[in-house]
């Protein structure tokens, strides 16, 4: 982010296909921010944006607002969502069930059905994320990645990893990166916590 608050030196951290690659550049050039301030002066920022692509029963949708209700497939979180099914898929999750909860946490994250709710999708995710579901922890972790929260992002991607979820390794990469050494031992310290506690139930 430049100090008037448009975007400048855009390039794909983590790419998909050519073809979305280019569509989300030219949607981002046009994006405009809060210039970021330091002493009440304007000054340029690195900024990490995520673009969300999915496939929907009539086609691509790219962009960052609702989906709608509909069939949705192709989502990052979820193979294929079906709006229809949401008071089934919550009666589940709200009993407990980690795969459910995750999907709900994906519905709220992609706003497919209601509209989108980060607090939700996080709150869902957790949920299957302390039930053990490495997937969830994994998506836990993304989306505090994109929303600068880097230690709750380094440790949910690193209990992620541990659990075996293989595609948490890009993103923790990246966090890793991001993270003061303080941060990183503040991070490293809620992994270790985390690991104790579940491995004692």
């Amino acid at each position: 982010m430049l100090t008037d608050g448009t975007t400048g030196n855009i390039r794909v951290v983590k790419t998909l296909d050519p073809e979305l690659d280019q569509a989300a550049l030219e949607e981002i050039v046009h994006w405009r921010f809060q210039p970021a301030t330091k002493g009440g002066i304007p000054v340029a920022k690195e900024l990490i944006a995520e673009m969300k692509f999915s496939c929907l029963s009539e086609g691509i949708y790219a962009g960052p607002g609702p989906l709608g209700a509909g069939i949705y497939s192709g989502l990052p979180c979820a193979a294929k969502i079906d709006s229809r099914d949401l008071d089934k898929l919550l009666r589940k999750a709200s009993r407990g069930d980690p795969n459910a909860q995750f999907t709900v946490g994906c519905v709220y994250e992609y706003g497919a059905g209601p509209r989108m709710d980060e607090a939700q999708a996080i709150s869902w995710y957790r949920k299957a994320a302390e039930n053990g579901l490495a997937s969830a922890q994994g998506r836990l972790g993304h989306i505090y990645l994109f929303s600068f929260d880097y230690v709750q992002a380094f440790a949910w991607l690193k209990i992620a990893d541990l659990n075996g979820y293989k595609n948490a390794k890009d993103d923790l990469k990246i966090v890793t990166q991001l993270l003061s050494p303080p941060q990183l031992s503040e991070a490293e310290t809620q992994v270790v916590e985390w690991k104790r506690q579940h491995e004692t139930k």
